[in-house]
């Protein structure tokens, strides 16, 4: 039996974005011909995402623009929907969410009929006004993610909602750095780290590495062999850890934040494949499809051979 080439091993394969697919706003080489190839030979393709800035419909146009892939809002599941699904799940008719973070991420929990407050720049209130401030009693939830304009305004408000109203605190990933031209700034890690720190109380995480989005994506693909998925990420501490919390299998690109001599031997055992970039996950399936071809060709040429002779017999 020929052995399988590294697409015929899957049928779902998920993916993260940034680093992997495109980068700075400019398509990965070789990512256009991925998607084309895996759309060819029939494969569910699952994009995957801890960035919260960006609406679906903004991902969507983004994917097509840069790759030229058309895909459904099905395929697409970032940390910002999966944020809002969980807190659909709990909360009252009534409750709010405190939100830390950006107008897309507004906007998804909006469509989740999710009424967000503090949003946005928030501007700075004097220590003394503090002890009369009244709180919005119908903040139930406090969500962490990325915000240019987080403050200590904005975590005075979080401090009191979560120990006066009891709000939850939940955080749409913990992500430690954000990559920019080559420079890394901090991520939600750093928001969240301050909020604990005053309120001693963790977040649940609801985005990679956690499984969260995962389940959601398996009921909703109907996925039964986990065997048969792969993640394709450029972070082991995201990507790769989540696709270890769900049993799925792993592959590591280094065309994004994480670098070849940046992992120990022993985080080196939970990746099943590494490759440089996205483009070589088609090495052995072009290698293999050339090899039929070229296979095809030889038999269509002793076919043609065979039948040649036989008629130049009979003459």
């Amino acid at each position: 039996m020929p052995q399988q080439t590294f697409l015929e091993k899957f049928d779902v394969f998920l993916f993260d974005c940034d680093g992997v697919l495109w980068s700075e706003g400019e398509a990965i080489d070789g990512a256009k011909n991925v998607l084309a190839t895996l759309r060819k030979l029939g494969k569910e393709v699952i994009f995957i995402t801890n960035n919260t800035t960006k609406t679906v419909k903004k991902i969507q146009q983004q994917i097509f623009e840069l790759l030229d892939y058309t895909t459904e809002r099905e395929n697409i599941m970032t940390a910002a929907i999966a944020t809002a699904m969980y807190i659909k799940k709990l909360k009252q008719p009534n409750d709010k969410v405190y939100l830390i973070g950006t107008p897309g991420f507004a906007e998804i929990m909006k469509e989740h009929d999710i009424e967000c407050v503090g949003l946005g720049y928030t501007p700075p209130l004097p220590i003394p006004q503090w002890r009369d401030y009244e709180l919005d009693k119908d903040v139930k939830f406090i969500v962490g993610s990325y915000d240019p304009h987080f403050t200590h305004t904005k975590l005075t408000h979080v401090f009191l909602y979560m120990t006066e109203n009891n709000a939850r605190f939940i955080a749409s990933n913990n992500e430690m750095y954000h990559p920019v031209q080559g420079r890394l700034i901090p991520g939600t890690l750093g928001v969240l780290a301050g909020i604990s720190a005053c309120t001693k109380q963790p977040p649940v995480i609801v985005g990679k590495p956690e499984r969260f989005m995962y389940d959601v994506i398996k009921k909703r693909f109907k996925i039964k062999d986990e065997r048969r998925v792969i993640m394709i990420g450029d972070s082991y501490d995201t990507d790769i850890l989540f696709a270890k919390n769900c049993g799925v299998k792993t592959a590591l690109v280094y065309s994004g934040s994480t670098g070849q001599n940046d992992l120990t031997a022993k985080e080196m055992k939970n990746i099943n494949y590494t490759f440089d970039s996205v483009k070589d996950l088609l090495n052995d399936y072009e290698l293999h499809d050339s090899a039929l071809s070229q296979k095809r060709s030889t038999l269509d040429f002793n076919k043609y051979s065979k039948k040649k002779s036989r008629q130049e017999e009979k003459v």
